[in-house]
């Protein structure tokens, strides 16, 4: 990840909470990403020292665990059919996106 231009980052809804899988609630963004580096930004390792314990946060740091800031691009939405969204984190708008099946 260090030496991409672009990552994509989703987030989905419990699939056990939901009546049909294939509509399935997400929002899928398109990042730009940053390495940050291990120095200079010891409160965002105490931070994870203090919701996950340390003896993880030792591992992960003797494994090339590094903090990286990411810059959403663009994203879209999805509830359900026919329900889909695209996301402007510029302007922070959605815009339903409507196809014309003429």
């Amino acid at each position: 990840m260090k030496h991409s231009t672009a990552v994509e980052v989703l987030c989905v809804a419990d699939e056990a909470a939901t009546a049909n899988p294939f509509a399935i609630e997400r929002a899928r963004w398109q990042c730009q990403p940053q390495y940050l580096g291990n120095t200079g930004y010891e409160e965002i390792f105490v931070a994870f020292d203090q919701k996950f314990h340390a003896n993880l946060l030792v591992i992960l740091r003797s494994l090339d665990f590094s903090p990286f800031e990411l810059t959403p691009l663009e994203g879209r939405y999805i509830i359900g059919f026919g329900k889909a969204f695209t996301i402007d984190p510029i302007t922070d708008t959605l815009t339903h996106i409507v196809i014309d099946k003429k």
